[in-house]
């Protein structure tokens, strides 16, 4: 599992240049199929935010939007970097167990404690 989580951190890496040049040459048909790409792997691993910014890069990529797409591309790397401090993080806490929690907190339920029912 670490295997993978350190090869999503250096593919998102990889992608992000591939967005980077290719919202810089103005191809908004393959810029919107590399931020759907982007935006899938990142969610099947869990960050979420980076999943929804790629996502939104490729709506305004498909509503012809170059002035959007390009200021939602500014922030893709902050948010990238995000998700891969937010990756490494979990590693260190949780040693890897397999499956990428929801959260790091545990649930009132696991904690023993009362769930109330509303």
């Amino acid at each position: 599992m670490r295997q993978l989580l350190a090869a999503f951190s250096d593919q998102i890496g990889t992608q992000i240049l591939s967005i980077e040049a290719l919202c810089g040459a103005g191809d908004l048909a393959t810029l919107a199929r590399e931020a759907h790409s982007l935006a899938g792997c990142s969610g099947n691993f869990g960050a979420l935010k980076l999943s929804r910014l790629a996502r939104e890069i490729e709506t305004a990529c498909e509503n012809a939007d170059a002035e959007g797409s390009a200021r939602l591309v500014s922030r893709l790397s902050a948010a990238a970097a995000e998700a891969s401090a937010g990756l490494r993080d979990w590693l260190s806490i949780e040693g890897c167990p397999g499956v990428l929690p929801t959260r790091h907190r545990r649930s009132r339920r696991a904690q023993g404690k009362p769930v109330s029912r509303v």
